[in-house]
C-alpha cells in the first residue's frame, strides 16, 4: 500500500482468494483506492453466485466492481449471480487490451428487474453491425459497439449509466454517439492516463475522432429531402398546366 505524504491512502492492491468448486485455489489482485476497488474474476468471462459469495463478501470498501477480463469483451452474469450482484450494491465491468466498461449499480438494479442471464459485449464496431448511414459518417475512424442483453433482449435505455474507457493516447479525441440514421452527436468526455473515458446512460455505436465532425443531418439525407422536395413541385407544375390545358 502507497501512501502520500499526508498519509492518505490514493492506492491499494489487494491479495484476493478465489476458491473453486473442487476446492483448489487461485490467487489474483484487486486495485483501487481507498473508497474502491476492482476485482476480476481470473481466466473467465462468466460470474458465477461461489466466486461472488467467497471472494468479495470480505471486502470493506463503500464502491466494488466485480468484473471480468475478456479478450472478446464478454461478461456473462447468470440470473442468480446478477440478483446476488444487486443486493450487494456492486457494479459490472468488462475489460481487455483497449476498452473497458463499467455498469453501474443502478444499470444492473434495472437489468435485475428481468428476467433471464445478463450478457454485456464491448469491441470495435464491425461493418455488419453498421447501417449504410453509421458506415458513411464513420468512415475509417474508429467506432465501439457496446451492447447489453438480458435474456437475449437488447436493452439500450440503461436504468443507470455506463462508463466508457478506450484507449486512445490522444487528449484531442473527441466522442460522438451515431444513431442509425448516421447522425453524429459529440457527447462529453475526458481523457486520463492513455484513456478517453465518456459516461452514457444509453448503449449503441459511438465514433472515436480527432476531427470535427457535423451534427446535422448526413448530407446524403439532406440531398434525398431536397430530391424528394423538387419531385413534388415538378409534379405540382405538371398538374396545374394539365388544369390550365
Amino acid at each position: 500500500m502507497e501512501k502520500n505524504v499526508f498519509n492518505e491512502i490514493i492506492w491499494v492492491e489487494q491479495t484476493v482468494t478465489y476458491i473453486e468448486t473442487d476446492g483448489t485455489t487461485r490467487v489474483y489482485t484487486a486495485i483501487g483506492d481507498e473508497d474502491s476497488i476492482e476485482v476480476f474474476m481470473p481466466e473467465a468471462e462468466k460470474i458465477d453466485v461461489q466466486y461472488a459469495t467467497e471472494s468479495i463478501m470480505d471486502l470493506r470498501y463503500r464502491d466494488v466492481t466485480l468484473g471480468v477480463i475478456s479478450e472478446n469483451g464478454v461478461l456473462y452474469v447468470p440470473e442468480d449471480a446478477k440478483l446476488l450482484v444487486r443486493d450487494y450494491h456492486y457494479k459490472l465491468s468488462v475489460k481487455n487490451d483497449d476498452l473497458h466498461v463499467i455498469l453501474d449499480w443502478n444499470t444492473v438494479d434495472g437489468a435485475s428487474m428481468l428476467k433471464g442471464d445478463l450478457v454485456l459485449m464491448v469491441h470495435h464496431a464491425l461493418p455488419e453491425e453498421l447501417t449504410g448511414a453509421q458506415k458513411r459518417t464513420i468512415g475509417g475512424r474508429l467506432a465501439v459497439s457496446v451492447t447489453l442483453q438480458v435474456d437475449g433482449e437488447y436493452i439500450t435505455q440503461l436504468g443507470g449509466h455506463a462508463d466508457i474507457f478506450v484507449k486512445t493516447d490522444d487528449e484531442n479525441i473527441k466522442v460522438y454517439y451515431v444513431d442509425n440514421d448516421g447522425k453524429a452527436t459529440l457527447i462529453e468526455s475526458n481523457y486520463l492516463n492513455g484513456d478517453t473515458h465518456t459516461s452514457v446512460n444509453h448503449f449503441s455505436i459511438y465514433m472515436y475522432t480527432d476531427e470535427e465532425v457535423s451534427e446535422d443531418f448526413p448530407i446524403i439525407i439532406v440531398i434525398a429531402i431536397i430530391a424528394v422536395v423538387l419531385a413534388l413541385i415538378v409534379i405540382f407544375l405538371l398538374w396545374r398546366r394539365k388544369q390550365k390545358d
